[in-house]
């Protein structure tokens, strides 16, 4: 749901147009690792730190969107159907 509206979420998509700083991301590590969000910064953490925020490529429609990189000691239970991925070290 996004403003009340049903959206279709692409992970594939998502991936693809992913900014360069997450290029060496596996499939894997980047939905482990980041998430979806609005690119809108907090005003106050009450002295915590922004987590970084990495926008999608451009011209991908999805201005104003970004992939934020998780907090250390995160716990995170991703969830992909279909097919296990290929071993990190295959190229």
């Amino acid at each position: 749901m996004e403003e009340g509206s049903l959206c279709l979420c692409d992970q594939i998509r998502d991936y693809i147009d992913r900014g360069d700083a997450l290029q060496e991301f596996s499939f894997f590590d980047y939905f482990l690792n980041t998430y979806d969000s609005h690119d809108n910064k907090p005003e106050s953490l009450k002295g915590k730190h922004h987590n970084i925020r990495i926008h999608y490529k451009p011209d991908t429609g999805k201005d104003g969107r970004c992939r934020i990189i998780r907090s250390e000691g995160h716990e995170t239970m991703p969830r992909f159907t279909g097919e296990w991925f290929p071993r990190r070290d295959d190229p």
